[in-house]
């Protein structure tokens, strides 16, 4: 028997059939066609959802050499008072931030056991720095100075010289760290001093700084920031 006389004996046969028998036949042929495309809108749904419901960044940033993950709730409330400071809402903006990664300078190498220290993280931090760079999506490192000094032998930090405002370079002159071969040019702002970042990093790093990587980018909030971390 021919494929459409088998086709056409089925078509009838249906006719004929109870509406339960005929929606039976419809969902054992057909479920596929139908909840496909539902599983589909319900991700496709899902995941615009999330994606406008995320907070938007007034700023970015990273955080090297953070040991202790279940001190991030300190740096959360403490960037979040930032974000209220500025008149934004802190469920719908944020200053974003990646605290995974990790940077050992020489003098951290020296004083680790050898088989502790992975020089790829050092790559995959740099690979990073470089990345926001070039997006000019990121604005801030923040982390220990050596490791930050080490870190701009590519060169990635914003003269601060040419980035504050004139108010903020007498203000914080004697907070600032300079080019390894260059005293005249500072790169890098002590913040051995705040508190609230102190109490994330930890009593065993003393020495914490933060460095301009983007000049250009929203420029103004970093300078607020700055000044938010040196009160």
């Amino acid at each position: 028997m021919a494929l459409m006389d088998e086709f056409k004996e089925e078509r009838e046969s249906i006719k004929n059939r109870s509406f339960k028998e005929k929606l039976d036949y419809f969902w054992c042929y057909y479920k596929w066609w139908v909840i496909t495309p539902i599983i589909i809108m319900i991700i496709a749904g899902n995941l615009i959802s999330t994606i406008m419901n995320q907070p938007k960044y007034i700023l970015d940033g990273m955080f090297i050499n953070i040991s202790d993950f279940n001190k991030l709730e300190i740096l959360d409330d403490y960037l979040s008072n930032f974000v209220e400071e500025q008149n934004f809402d802190s469920s719908k903006y944020s200053v974003g931030y990646n605290p995974n990664h990790t940077y050992i300078s020489e003098s951290q190498k020296n004083s680790m056991p050898e088989d502790q220290y992975d020089p790829s993280a050092n790559k995959y931090a740099i690979q990073n720095v470089v990345a926001g760079l070039g997006s000019k999506s990121l604005n801030f490192v923040i982390g220990p100075a050596d490791s930050l000094l080490e870190l701009d032998s590519n060169q990635l930090f914003t003269d601060l010289t040419n980035f504050l405002t004139e108010d903020q370079s007498n203000a914080y002159a004697s907070y600032f760290i300079y080019l390894k071969d260059n005293e005249h040019i500072p790169i890098l702002i002590d913040l051995s001093e705040c508190d609230q970042l102190q109490e994330v990093y930890g009593p065993h790093i003393t020495n914490l700084a933060i460095g301009i990587v983007n000049d250009e980018k929203e420029k103004d909030m970093m300078l607020e920031f700055l000044d938010y971390l040196m009160k």
